[in-house]
């Protein structure tokens, strides 16, 4: 193809036929534009059908990995539902008419149990790869918007929960100093040594301070949950607009 307009321009630059000749240069120069714009559009063709698989890959990862976040929050909510119907169950017996020092006793040296966990989400392998690649911009600017706004919520959730969590151990410490727990790993858990630990305690300091570790472990929960309903709500709003992007056409 290129002898064959070769052949042609040297035949008009022989022939001395100058206006053909610039007639023809012009239409080879219009050709090779258009060639390039061609070019440029089956290249932007192919970088958009790239960007599309891309964004498909991601986004069946992050329907994935909020699936488990979802699971993940209604197996916290249980967990902490059932061991705050525990605290409501220890207040009623604790303020009950007939209640006194022998009965928050009994809760504390056998029932109490100090733990608590934070809340940490860990499904976030999808997110994380698509903004250190920037791949996390291929999406429309509402629905990424949405996107950042489950990761914030995620982790002002799991600093909320961290920050409760310390103000609760610091109640636990405060306890844990005078008085102790019914737990695996103490050498006196049980048995006389163990009951000779309530004798002659100071109810007032007793009382105050299994109050206040009871009081910091109401707050984790209730931090913790209102966090975790709001991150809920967004994942639940962000599903089905992430679905839509996977459905066959």
């Amino acid at each position: 193809m290129i002898k064959f307009f070769r052949k042609i321009r040297l035949q008009l630059i022989e022939g001395k036929n100058m206006g053909k000749y610039f007639q023809y240069a012009i239409g080879e120069i219009i050709l090779v534009v258009i060639g390039i714009l061609i070019a440029l559009q089956l290249n932007n063709w192919n970088v958009d059908q790239g960007n599309k698989k891309k964004l498909k890959n991601n986004v069946v990862i992050l329907i994935e990995n909020l699936q488990r976040d979802s699971s993940q929050i209604v197996r916290d909510q249980r967990r902490i539902e059932r061991d705050r119907l525990i605290l409501d169950d220890y207040e009623r017996r604790a303020t009950a008419p007939l209640a006194n020092l022998d009965t928050l006793i009994k809760i504390a040296s056998k029932e109490y149990s100090p733990t608590v966990n934070t809340i940490e989400f860990t499904n976030k392998s999808a997110y994380n790869t698509m903004v250190q690649s920037g791949e996390i911009n291929l999406f429309e600017k509402e629905l990424l918007q949405e996107i950042y706004a489950v990761y914030s919520f995620q982790g002002r959730t799991e600093k909320g929960s961290e920050d409760a969590f310390n103000i609760y151990m610091f109640a636990v410490n405060e306890y844990r100093s005078t008085y102790t727990f019914k737990t695996d790993i103490d050498i006196v858990s049980s048995g006389p040594l163990y009951e000779e630990i309530w004798k002659n305690i100071s109810s007032s300091d007793f009382i105050t301070k299994f109050n206040a570790m009871c009081a910091g472990k109401r707050l984790n929960y209730r931090q913790t949950e209102n966090g975790l309903i709001r991150v809920s709500e967004v994942i639940n709003d962000l599903l089905p607009k992430l679905r839509e992007l996977i459905k066959e056409d």
